[in-house]
């Protein structure tokens, strides 16, 4: 938890407004707006408390106005400390609204059409990606279900492409003499050019593992143990290019000189933050000090503690405890 502590930033957003006739309050205060969407103040009663008590029209600043205040504020505030390029931030509801009012003049559930706003983590920004029909009812264009959008984040940090929905781009790629794509948006092309290389490999695995699996003797987990060979598995095309993939990456990125150069300059952070907290266990925050422990638990749980850093959070503490932090670039 200390970790947690020190590296999160809680914001409370509270958007209460004094008690008045305009603004009575009450016990709904959501989103739910099945009664009177558009009215200019409270929601009211309606049909004995069952809707929008409590609630304001949806233009109005208790809705639409701080909520677009906050979450501008919120990204503005991640970009200027550096935390946007390494988070995404989601904003997601879990269903729509009918295209249509309802005889209460509100909107009821809607499931064939919405939208979610994505920002950070290397996703492009100033984008509208997909179209619906013109009562925003239903998709025409680039549909994307929830599940796979929502589940994209649990991947790797540095597998940014898979937050950027597919048929972002479909660019020509000239390449410089240096190599490098030159290109108007250079970063799309590469996220482009990534995310059509993860979309093949998964293609291929699941292309080839479902053959695998109908053709077991039994479909069960027995059948799997029984097969006498890996199930899930890519095609042996697909291997034999990842595998020269893989030797060209550990050449030119991996083992290149420039990126050696940022390697061991960050383990000389690790190193100087491991045996200044070891030596000076006042240094980390109060939930982390054990200065009484024995030597080898403080040592754990000093390891703990730096292991649980950021990049930027493990450079910044290298500067303010030490007098020269190495150039990670």
């Amino acid at each position: 938890m200390g970790a947690v502590g020190v590296q999160t930033s809680f914001v409370t957003v509270d958007v209460r407004e004094p008690e008045t006739p305009q603004t009575p309050g009450g016990f709904n205060m959501n989103w739910d707006h099945h009664d009177l969407i558009y009215v200019n103040g409270s929601c009211g009663t309606v049909r004995d408390k069952a809707g929008g008590e409590g609630r304001y029209g949806i233009g109005t600043w208790q809705m639409m106005g701080s909520t677009d205040q906050a979450f501008a504020a919120l990204i503005e505030d991640m970009d200027q400390r550096g935390l946007l390029a390494e988070t995404l931030v989601i904003f997601a509801t879990e269903f729509g609204r009918t295209p249509r009012l309802n005889k209460f003049q509100g909107r009821d559930h809607w499931a064939h059409g919405y939208s979610h706003a994505f920002a950070g983590a290397g996703v492009p920004g100033g984008q509208l990606v997909g179209r619906t029909d013109k009562e925003g009812g239903y998709v025409l264009d680039r549909p994307y279900r929830w599940r796979p959008l929502l589940s994209a984040p649990r991947n790797r940090a540095t597998d940014t492409a898979a937050y950027v929905p597919k048929g972002l781009v479909t660019p020509t790629i000239d390449l410089t003499p240096t190599k490098r794509p030159n290109h108007p948006a250079e970063k799309r092309v590469i996220y482009e050019v990534n995310r059509r290389m993860i979309t093949t490999m998964i293609d291929d695995v699941v292309r080839c593992s479902k053959a695998h699996l109908e053709a077991l003797d039994e479909a069960s987990l027995r059948g799997v143990r029984e097969a006498g060979q890996p199930v899930i598995v890519p095609s042996e095309e697909r291997r034999a290019e990842m595998t020269g993939l893989k030797a060209f990456l550990l050449a030119k990125v991996y083992r290149h000189p420039r990126v050696m150069h940022v390697m061991r300059g960050a383990e000389q952070i690790v190193a100087d933050l491991f045996a200044r907290y070891l030596a000076e266990p006042e240094e980390m925050p109060a939930p982390w000090r054990m200065a009484d422990a024995e030597q080898g638990q403080r040592a754990a749980v000093v390891a703990d503690f730096v292991a649980g850093m950021t990049d930027r959070y493990a450079i910044n503490e290298h500067r303010r405890l030490f007098d020269a932090t190495p150039e990670l670039r």
